[in-house]
């Protein structure tokens, strides 16, 4: 019997708010960013805390103010991320630096962005921790479809995937 090499090359993703509300909530762009999740066995996903509570947020409005989304699909969304965070599914991105730093940081990319500390600090979490030794293809990727962050996504040289303009991962 012949031997099989398999290689998987771990891809890593960032995700900020408008990928996570995209995961749960149907809207443009869900179905590029379902079918990257679907194999989260060889997809690794990070997002910050604040986009996740900025995320609770959205839900609440699309719930309570838009009556976009019913009661059990706005459960079942807090229940599901909560789940995906307790298992590893998503994961937030470790880094040793002081929250000093990482706020100093954050504050220059405001000011040289115009973006607001929730989306800032995810240009600084994305190149920090584990996240900051990966290079090449395994470089994670941002995905998002906030033109704020795209911009400061292209000036910054991070590379980032924009799921409502079609597919991003080769099939």
């Amino acid at each position: 019997m012949d031997e099989v090499n398999f290689i998987t090359m771990l891809r890593f993703f960032w995700l900020d708010t408008s990928a996570l509300v995209k995961i749960f909530i149907e809207e443009e762009g869900s179905a590029e960013i379902k079918k990257v999740f679907k194999d989260f066995h060889q997809n690794i996903f990070y997002t910050t805390e604040f986009c996740v509570y900025e995320y609770y947020n959205v839900l609440k409005r699309k719930y309570l103010h838009n009556q976009l989304i019913d009661e059990e699909t706005y459960l079942r969304s807090i229940f599901i991320l909560s789940t995906y965070l307790k298992l590893g599914t998503i994961r937030y991105n470790d880094t040793k630096d002081s929250f000093e730093s990482i706020f100093l940081q954050t504050r220059k990319i405001v000011k040289k962005y115009s973006l607001d500390y929730s989306d800032a600090i995810q240009f600084v979490l994305i190149q920090k921790g584990l996240l900051e030794t990966l290079a090449g293809e395994s470089r994670p990727v941002l995905i998002t479809s906030d033109k704020g962050m795209i911009r400061a996504a292209e000036l910054e040289n991070i590379i980032y995937r924009n799921p409502e303009k079609g597919p991003f991962i080769p099939e």
